[in-house]
């Protein structure tokens, strides 16, 4: 004899497939992993700085205006010395975010380049001549940060630059 299927167990049997499968029907999804790779021939050591726990705001004067500026507060970070050239793959948090800085260990002018990688797909890919000491007197670094924001329809948060 054979069995039925009762009707409450076929929409159980959806509502777990739907569940399980969101990522293929909606391609995408939060990120797996960063690659970051920085070079330099100009030396031979970098410091390099690593916080997937951090947060951005803008000033609360100007709050909601486009020209406002962002600040990156890092709450937590690893910093280490490397030697060039440096690879590294790092695992996402639940917070899928990450920042990292890089400069010269020595106070010396130098060529340094940094690439990152999210899930394959290559974010930030910039080569810069860094001066000891920017005009305001603080060390000039290379500095990406990723936001992952899984909200319909919005890119993820990629800042780059000095």
């Amino acid at each position: 004899m054979a069995k039925r299927i009762h009707s409450l167990q076929v929409v159980v049997a959806i509502g777990l497939v739907l569940t399980a499968g969101c990522d293929w029907l909606r391609p995408g999804g939060p990120p797996d992993e960063a690659v970051v790779e920085i070079t330099s021939e100009d030396v031979n050591q970098l410091t390099v700085i690593v916080s997937q726990n951090f947060v951005r705001y803008q000033e609360p004067v100007c709050a909601g205006d486009p020209e406002c500026p962002v600040i990156e507060s890092i709450i937590s970070a690893d910093t280490f010395v490397v030697s060039s050239p440096y690879s590294n793959t790092f695992e996402f948090t639940d917070r899928y975010q990450i920042l990292v800085e890089t400069y010269p260990v020595e106070e010396v002018q130098a060529l340094v380049g940094m690439t990152v990688d999210i899930d394959g797909k290559e974010w930030y890919d910039v080569q810069r001549l860094l001066s000891p000491r920017t005009e305001d007197g603080k060390r000039d670094r290379l500095r990406f940060v990723y936001q992952y924001h899984d909200l319909q329809g919005e890119d993820p948060t990629v800042r780059g630059g000095p």
